[in-house]
Order: structure tokens, then sequence, then C-alpha cells
């Protein structure tokens, strides 16, 4: 007696399993864990520093080899390669995929790099990040229009600030805005009635701007701190 002759004199047990069959697989997609994106590691680490105004080489020199000194020294590194542009540089960090704990490499990669003291003082500090898929942006979207820079900033601080009340989003960040400027305008005439040099006037903004906060600003329609700082207008969803 054949299989498939097995089957057909047994018609109804055949139809039994297959409804088993069916059931089982039902319960065991409803149960089963899945994610749309889910958390995986590339074992990679991204090191970004701002210099504003300095030039590639410059960047290269005095910002990006006091901090691939101390990646060097390192356990767990594989490689690292680094790029230099005008205003700011950038090192890719690659972990050995044998090595056990790569939280552990990358906590270290942090701790080394905030004992970098030899950086200029106008460097940011270095940013360090994980290069997961949950860092991934999954949305980015442009705004654009005619209105003035610090307008513009208020709107799209409003926009993050809704986008960051929508059910699993993770963070919101921004980018494209020119730097907002305080331009003064001396005159020479009235420097010279009260005794004042250009250099006690540079002296006293800079003392200005390194002491004193930005201050509160009020509206009815709402209240934000006002900081010295990048602008943007690109927004990155993650």
């Amino acid at each position: 007696m054949g299989f498939f002759e097995l089957l057909h004199r047994n018609k109804l047990f055949v139809h039994y399993l297959t409804l088993i069959i069916v059931i089982v697989g039902i319960m065991s997609l409803s149960q089963m864990q899945r994610e749309a994106r889910p958390n995986v590691n590339f074992n990679r680490v991204a090191v970004s520093a701002v210099y504003p105004g300095a030039s590639p080489s410059d960047i290269e020199e005095l910002v990006i080899d006091p901090i691939e000194d101390k990646i060097s020294e390192v356990d767990g590194v594989e490689e690292y390669k680094s790029v230099s542009f005008s205003g700011a540089g950038s090192i890719s960090i690659k972990i050995d995929d044998e090595y056990p704990n790569v939280e552990e490499v990358a906590d270290e990669i942090r701790r080394k790099i905030s004992e970098v003291k030899d950086l200029p003082t106008e460097v940011n500090d270095p940013v360090v990040t994980e290069v997961k898929a949950v860092n991934i942006p999954i949305l980015r979207m442009a705004l654009y229009g005619s209105l003035e820079p610090y307008e513009m900033k208020l709107e799209v601080e409003k926009l993050k600030d809704f986008l960051k009340k929508i059910p699993g989003v993770q963070s919101v960040s921004y980018s494209g805005l020119e730097d907002l400027q305080l331009k003064i305008l001396s005159n020479p005439k009235k420097l010279d009635v009260h005794d004042v040099t250009m250099v006690e006037v540079l002296n006293r903004l800079q003392q200005w701007s390194k002491q004193k906060p930005g201050g509160l600003f009020e509206s009815p329609q709402m209240t934000a701190n006002i900081t010295v700082g990048y602008d943007y207008s690109e927004i990155d969803l993650l």
C-alpha cells in the first residue's frame, strides 16, 4: 500500500491533521516576536568633532590626530579611519567582531576620548555614537520658507516638540540653518568721546558671551529659552 493510497483511504484523518497544522501555525504566528527595525549592532563607533573656521589640515593635525592617539590605546579596536574637512572631522571605528563585549569597547573609547586635553579651546566636545540600527533615521523631512532665521528656528522647535509626542518616536534632531549672529556696529566718534578702544569693546563682548546666560523669552503663545548655538531646519526622526 503506497503512501498516497493510505492518505486516500483516511481522508478524515488528513482533514483533521490539516486543520491542526493551520491552528498551530496561526497561534505560533500570533505569539512570534517581530520587529520592523531590530536593534542590530554593527560593531562600529562614530566620532565627530567641530572646529569652526579651521582648515582640513588643521582639523587633521590639531583634532583628529590627538583623538586617534587615544583610540589606539583601546583593546578590541580592529581599525579606524578618519575624514577631515573645513570646520569638522570624523572618525569611523571598527570593533573586532570576536571581542566578547562590544559595549565595553565603546565605553572605553568614550573614556579615552574624554582624556584628550590638548584640543584647541574652540573645538566643541567630540561626540561619540555607537552605530546601531535603532539610531538610523527612519524619516527625513525638510522645512523651507521665507521666514527669518530666528522665526524659522521657533517653527522647527515647535515641529520637533510635536513629533516627539508621537508614541514610538525615540528622538528628533534637526540641522541646516546657519548660526544666528548678533552684529554690533561701532561709532568711532562716540568711542573717542568716551575714550573707549575697539580692543576694550571686543574684550567686553568676549566676557559677556562666555559669562552671560541667554535669558528667557516669553510671549502669550510660547515660552522658550534663548541660547547661542547651531540652528537647523532638516528633521531627522529616529
